[in-house]
């Protein structure tokens, strides 16, 4: 499992599959994206501390079921399977 931003220390980064940097900086997390066309980080964004997901499960596996007559969507966070399957 993945380590969650919530178990961050002060100043520890975490970066996801999908190229996002998480630092965990006082107050909240700092996050950033690598710009491929300038080859250097995108202006990071100020996320503050918010415990809302904390224990949500989030860090868990998706979950997909199908019945064959709709795309596959996950029955945690409702992305379609090919978003899941592109970033993971």
């Amino acid at each position: 499992m993945e380590k969650s931003i919530y178990d961050l220390k002060l100043h520890e980064c975490v970066t996801m599959p999908w190229g996002i940097t998480i630092m965990r900086v006082p107050g909240g997390w700092i996050y950033d994206a690598w710009n491929p066309d300038t080859d250097c980080f995108k202006l990071g964004m100020f996320i503050p501390y918010s415990n809302e997901f904390q224990n949500s499960g989030i860090n868990e596996p998706c979950i997909f079921e199908s019945d064959n007559t709709t795309p596959e969507n996950c029955k945690k966070c409702g992305n379609p399977k090919w978003i899941h399957d592109k970033f993971s």
